[in-house]
């Protein structure tokens, strides 16, 4: 262990979507208090405590959305926040989303995202509320319906990244949902490594 050596602050401020952060950090895209919580708070509860949480630090938190709670809860409680939050829609069908990315636009939101693993979600499995895997043009018109950045989650190859790149999209977030899905499955670092 060597401690000696001339002190120095670092400097962890960072500019992401043209707001300054803290640090390079921001809180996760989080919701699904009843399935995942055993309905331990009011999903509405919980998304204020991600948004205001990661404000008081000076950072910017994400929230999710669920198929137990109205579809626009998380975009709305970000609208509340003077937008101050980034929502994360599941990939529900392609006019949905554009009509939820045109509610984020209006209420002007730092940044849109959509969980594209979600496509996978065993909850996400009524007729009204089902997801979908998205194609290279769905991302393409996803990112082109609107003037925000937009994020798309759930990148796990770099053949998927380039295609996230080449849709326009202003972020790639490179993520295992949590190991919760498939917990055999690469972790975030091992894949940042490839």
């Amino acid at each position: 262990m060597r401690v000696i050596k001339a002190h120095h602050e670092p400097e962890m401020s960072v500019s992401i979507f043209g707001k300054e952060l803290a640090a390079p950090v921001m809180g996760a895209a989080l919701s699904g208090v009843k399935n995942n919580m055993n309905d331990a708070m009011p999903e509405e509860e919980f998304y204020w405590g991600l948004l205001k949480g990661a404000q008081a630090f000076g950072t910017i938190g994400m929230v999710g959305n669920t198929p137990t709670s109205p579809e626009d809860l998380g975009v709305t409680t970000v609208g509340k926040n003077q937008g101050w939050g980034i929502p994360f829609f599941k990939p529900q069908s392609q006019d949905r989303l554009i009509k939820l990315f045109q509610l984020a636009e209006k209420l002007d939101v730092i940044a849109i995202g959509v969980d594209l693993e979600g496509a996978g979600s065993t909850s996400w499995i009524t007729p009204e509320k089902r997801v979908y895997r998205k194609s290279e043009d769905n991302l393409q018109e996803l990112v082109e319906c609107t003037r925000k950045p937009v994020i798309f989650k759930g990148i796990m190859s770099t053949e998927d990244a380039v295609k996230v790149v080449d849709s326009g999209a202003s972020a790639c977030y490179v993520s295992n949902h949590g190991g919760r899905v498939l917990d055999c499955g690469q972790g975030v670092a091992e894949v940042l490594l490839i």
